[in-house]
């Protein structure tokens, strides 16, 4: 019997009982019989929804190990990132293209990168739109724009360097 069937039926029995149609005893026996069968479905599914909670702490587990590892992995990226950006700076400043050791061959690796003086100059044409509507200026048109030989107001390139080990 399914648990809708035992629902049903403890209603028609409690109906009967109400109605005179059986006596106590035949109402309290079926009533005991059917809750029991009820009673075990009912445990069983206590017993699913408990172990499903469990696998739920389990992935929540899981997922904040995750967001704790991405925070690691950004930290070390952060890391070598702030490093390469030293050895670029020292082999700048050597005098030389490169820096040869024992161990390795340092030299730099020039790029360009748009920094702003002040963001509320940049014309309306080097800005778009982000989900949150708040204005973005676009930093590769702005860079294509200067190296085209154009004046974008509130903008300048800045060279950067990063260390290149091989």
């Amino acid at each position: 019997m399914n648990t809708a069937e035992i629902i049903a039926a403890i209603a028609t029995v409690d109906q009967k009982r109400a109605e005179g149609e059986i006596d106590q005893q035949a109402y309290t026996d079926t009533i005991d019989a059917l809750q029991l069968e009820l009673a075990d479905k009912l445990d069983a599914i206590a017993w699913l929804i408990d172990d499903t909670q469990k696998d739920i702490a389990v992935y929540d587990s899981e997922i904040q190990k995750m967001a704790d590892i991405k925070k690691e992995r950004d930290k070390a990226k952060a890391r070598v990132d702030r490093l390469q950006e030293y050895v670029g700076y020292i082999v700048a400043n050597s005098g030389t293209a490169k820096v040869r050791t024992d161990k390795h061959v340092y030299s730099k690796r020039k790029s360009q990168t748009v920094e702003f003086s002040d963001e509320s100059l940049i014309p309306a044409d080097y800005w778009k739109e982000t989900v949150k509507v708040d204005r973005k200026p676009v930093k590769a048109e702005i860079k294509k724009a200067i190296k085209e030989g154009k004046e974008v107001p509130g903008a300048y390139l800045a060279t950067n360097y990063k260390g290149v080990i091989k």
